[in-house]
């Protein structure tokens, strides 16, 4: 396999003490390959969206297909479907497993949980197939199944309009924790079961939204956060104290957003293990800002990896049309650091992990930079940087099409698995097996 691999500027600092969460004392090797890239599908759209490390030093990768042949040929419906594959130790694929009706149903993230089995998060249009209810268009679907991906219940939670979820968290206390965002406006302002005080109806369009169920999908309790613009939530976290960050974007300036920086800002929402909002935060400029993952750093402080359109406010540092983007927050919500990344093009970062060293691997696209294969098409980018941010390497996987990382995780063994979404069938793509395909690619 041809590596293409485009090396930045390696960047050197003494760290300031022991507990810096800004600089390093020693560079970290950058040594590492694309150890394989693999393609799956059928002759329709398959996309992949989430990874997750399994306990047997496998993994899991979830997403939604509308192949009815290839790898899912004993997919019953037309239409999206989600899916679920299993992969051992090795890279091989062990088995595949499809859930959904006749309507749209599409898969974001999935955990696996003690017992062996999984919980999958999504979205679904259905009401057959294996949904057994919706409430009016897309529902937050909440899927379990065993270790081997069989289905053992499904839940529906929506009201009338677009409710989507996109990531799963299995909590401390055994139970579950999904986020995604609410159509308040056509559930008429329903969904905040559990807070005393509800002052629902004074909401509008899209809101962060947030439901705790225990290990059996029994509802416990949702919160929804936002103004009466749109709000999205697309990841969140349980910290180490029990808490709940969440993240997306607002393009709300009213209510429970204090400090909007303008247009759609990144917007970071602390609750507590009861859905009591803590603190929020907004951070961008006047243009597009949106927070597609987050984690909680080694020194405790918070990473949101994403992408700006913004070139003013907090974006100081702008290097193109829109870049990547990287900021620090601490625990209790006070910016530290924005970091931008990418060229003079389209820059996305879409999943971040920290490894053990310190150092952060970031995966997602770019239209910048130039290649034989693919003049300014998107790529598929992983960042390599040290724990501030600076940027050690950047390495493509390059196509003659549109190639999207849209989520990473990191096993055991050190191995960085990146999954996303391919339609070329030329460059580390070759294996087309028709329309969008899904791909993982392992690198170390």
């Amino acid at each position: 396999m041809q590596h293409i691999i485009v090396f930045f500027s390696i960047f050197i600092f003494i760290a300031c003490s022991p507990n810096s969460d800004t600089d390093w004392a020693f560079l970290p090797p950058i040594n590492g390959n694309w150890k394989t890239v693999k393609t799956y599908g059928g002759s329709e759209e398959d996309i992949a969206h989430g990874v997750s490390v399994t306990l047997d030093g496998g993994f899991v990768v979830v997403g939604n297909t509308q192949s009815t042949d290839g790898n899912f040929s004993d997919k019953s419906y037309v239409g999206n479907d989600i899916f679920l594959m299993k992969f051992d130790s090795f890279f091989n694929l062990e088995w595949t497993k499809t859930y959904g009706g006749s309507g749209d149903d599409r898969g974001h993230d999935v955990v696996q949980l003690s017992d062996g089995g999984f919980a999958v998060i999504g979205y679904s249009k259905s009401e057959d197939g294996d949904a057994s209810l919706n409430e009016g268009q897309h529902d937050n679907w909440l899927i379990r199944t065993n270790s081997k991906g069989v289905l053992l219940w499904q839940k529906s939670f929506g009201f009338l309009g677009h409710d989507h979820a996109y990531s799963i968290i299995a909590t401390s206390d055994g139970g579950l924790f999904f986020n995604g965002f609410l159509d308040v406006t056509a559930s008429n302002g329903e969904g905040q079961e559990g807070k005393k005080s509800n002052l629902t109806k004074k909401h509008g369009a899209g809101e962060f939204w947030c439901h705790k169920v225990d290990k059996n999908g029994n509802f416990q309790w949702r919160r929804y956060f936002g103004g009466t613009s749109n709000d999205r939530s697309y990841d969140a976290i349980e910290t180490q104290k029990g808490n709940f960050i969440l993240t997306g974007s607002s393009e709300s300036q009213d209510l429970d957003i204090s400090n909007p920086r303008g247009g759609y800002d990144i917007w970071v929402v602390k609750i507590d293990s009861s859905g009591n909002l803590l603190w929020e935060r907004s951070i961008g400029g006047s243009g597009y800002d949106i927070g597609n993952a987050i984690i909680e750093t080694q020194k405790g402080n918070f990473l949101i990896a994403g992408q700006t359109f913004s070139q003013d406010k907090d974006i100081l540092n702008p290097l193109g049309l829109s870049d990547g983007i990287l900021v620090w927050l601490s625990s209790e919500g006070e910016l530290i650091r924005v970091k931008n990344i990418g060229e003079s093009e389209f820059d996305v970062l879409n999943d971040v992990v920290q490894r053990p060293d310190g150092t952060l691997l970031t995966a997602g696209h770019s239209s910048s930079i130039e290649n034989e294969n693919s003049p300014l098409d998107n790529d598929v980018t992983l960042y390599y940087t040290l724990s501030n941010g600076s940027l050690l390497s950047s390495h493509l996987l390059v196509g003659d099409g549109l190639d999207q990382g849209e989520a990473i995780a990191l096993n055991s063994n050190g191995d960085l698995i990146v999954v996303g979404s391919t339609d070329s069938n030329s460059g580390e793509f070759p294996d087309s097996k028709g329309g969008k395909d899904l791909f993982v690619a392992i690198w170390n």
